[in-house]
């Protein structure tokens, strides 16, 4: 457990704090086919800035747009030993650069990326998962390790800190889930802590991704049902969406998408930019001209996702 909260933690920090780029908006949409191997990702970066402060310089800002272009989950977290065993399943297309005249930061960028065989990369992550959550330990360690992690989202330094990079919100909706562990009973716990290396942890079903916790019948109904939950479950859509927290066979389960609707993550960095650069930046980036649709319209974001949506949810 302690190493899932840890990676957590890194999911905010390291989206949030991009060295010297600064991103003002970023947006991932998944499409989960319903009847496929495959699943389809779309990430747009808007506003792509030289962050301003002290310690940036446009030379390590160029350095970091062609971190950008490799292929691995840096659009997530980068250097979390995660990505030679997942990627192996994951089909990159290249990095491209465009410009958004509409935008007053107009540097953007866009990428597609499969999952080529879900199931083989379901099946690595829940391995990875289970090792994490387990770790050799029982019930009363699980309980211990949640209630550390518990106090370590609560310290008013981490907090100070999430603020200061302009992830907050998004910091304290992720500790949230420690609050919600925390209010797992015993038998829950055992059941988390034997339920082994096939455990399928993170399922993908037609249009949509399920993580299940395997909890009991009467604590996932009070968990799913409670006041704090539905808190959560509210802060959670301002950087996910669909999302929801349901009771089903194996105990709870949080649910990203439903029927007819991508599932969509957006993150916002509030951090200040260094405009005096954004010339010299996007020259690097070979300065990139608008996208023209059909039309003759200039693309932007939400432009670009619907077209993607539409393309990844038509029927044969």
């Amino acid at each position: 457990m302690r190493r899932t909260i840890e990676l957590l933690f890194a999911v905010v920090a390291v989206t949030a704090s991009s060295g010297c780029l600064v991103i003002e908006k970023k947006a991932m949409v998944m499409v989960v086919p319903a009847d496929s191997k495959e699943v389809h990702l779309y990430y747009v970066f808007e506003g792509i800035s030289v962050l301003e402060n002290k310690n940036s310089s446009l030379e390590a800002a160029t350095g970091q747009l062609d971190e950008m272009k490799k292929d691995n989950f840096s659009f997530f977290v980068s250097d979390n030993g995660l990505d030679d065993s997942l990627v192996k399943h994951c089909g990159f297309e290249k990095l491209r650069f465009y410009s958004d005249p509409d935008r007053k930061r107009s540097l953007c960028a866009d990428r597609r990326m499969t999952i080529k065989d879900r199931q083989a990369f379901a099946k690595e992550l829940n391995r990875m998962i289970a090792a994490a959550l387990t770790d050799g330990g029982n019930e009363e360690d699980l309980r211990a390790k949640i209630r550390n992690a518990k106090s370590a989202a609560e310290d008013k330094e981490q907090r100070k800190n999430a603020e200061a990079l302009g992830v907050g919100a998004l910091f304290q909706s992720v500790c949230t889930l420690t609050e919600l562990a925390d209010r797992l009973d015993q038998t829950s716990l055992k059941r988390i802590v034997n339920a082994g290396d096939e455990f399928a942890w993170v399922r993908f079903e037609p249009e949509s991704v399920r993580l299940v916790i395997p909890a009991t019948a009467d604590c996932a109904k009070q968990i799913a049902g409670d006041q704090k939950s539905k808190e959560w479950l509210k802060k959670m859509t301002e950087f996910v969406e669909p999302i929801d927290l349901q009771v089903c066979d194996e105990g709870l389960a949080i649910v990203l998408g439903k029927k007819g609707q991508a599932i969509r993550l957006t993150y916002r960095d509030t951090r200040p930019h260094r405009p005096r650069d954004e010339e010299a930046l996007a020259k690097y980036a070979g300065s990139p001209e608008a996208i023209t649709l059909d039309g003759g319209k200039k693309a932007n974001a939400e432009k670009l996702i619907e077209q993607f949506v539409r393309e990844k949810t038509k029927k044969p």
